[in-house]
């Protein structure tokens, strides 16, 4: 394992989980065996959205709250779900960096996009995504349990705008993640999630004129979802 953690500092956050080694012989694999343990901590996490974002995310400061929005984006079968929390309470860390990054090491073929109000704000969620598969937040452990994910430039999409996961095995128009405000056009393109964060803010919802524009936007943008697909909304009541 590469970095500063080690195997027993993964080992004892996973102490209390469900998945359990059933042998001596596969638990000292798993502590001394890289490629064991990588895999037995990614399954943990991809049978736990709330321990994926605790343990490997680094998000050491989740509350009861907090574990109730995991069990929820995980557990819920509806569709559409809608969450409405407060600013700074932590929620686009949770639902739309953490929420992405564990789908995506369920099934890397998978494809999002994200929605804002603007571009440009957007665009800082997927920063959020990227510095945790470069290894640049200081509390994740996403690099050092599942390895490198970004794929060359100049090879395959990774931009300020865009991004192509290199654990993808199926070729795909569409990148693995994708950033899109109010004014942005994505039409021909087709993803399995929608994420609408912030699209609302108080500074359009001013006139009938800019109220209108953000229905247009979410009506428009059911068209890109496949069929099955999953929408979640965040937002901040204005």
């Amino acid at each position: 394992l590469s970095g500063p953690f080690s195997f027993s500092d993964f080992l004892l956050m996973a102490e209390s989980a469900t998945l359990v080694p059933d042998t001596d012989a596969l638990k000292q694999k798993i502590r001394t065996d890289p490629l064991y343990g990588r895999a037995y901590l990614q399954e943990l996490s991809r049978r736990s959205f709330s321990y994926f974002c605790k343990s490997i995310l680094g998000y050491a400061d989740l509350n009861a709250e907090h574990n109730a929005i995991c069990h929820f984006l995980q557990d819920d079968p509806a569709p559409v779900k809608l969450i409405l929390m407060p600013r700074y309470s932590f929620k686009s860390s949770v639902s739309t960096i953490g929420y992405i990054l564990w789908r995506l090491l369920g099934n890397p073929n998978e494809r999002w996009l994200i929605y804002s109000d603007a571009t440009e704000k957007a665009e800082g969620f997927l920063t959020g995504i990227k510095n945790h598969l470069l290894g640049l937040s200081s509390t994740s452990k996403f690099r050092a349990v599942c390895g490198p994910w970004e794929v060359d430039p100049k090879r395959g999409v990774w931009n300020q705008g865009a991004i192509v996961v290199a654990a993808r095995t199926q070729a795909a128009v569409e990148p693995s993640v994708d950033t899109a405000g109010l004014e942005t056009s994505k039409v021909g393109k087709h993803y399995d999630g929608l994420i609408f964060d912030d699209l609302v803010t108080d500074k359009n919802i001013t006139t009938k004129e800019l109220m209108d524009k953000v229905t247009e936007c979410y009506r428009k943008a059911q068209s890109l979802l496949k069929p099955g697909g999953t929408v979640i909304i965040l937002g901040t009541r204005w």
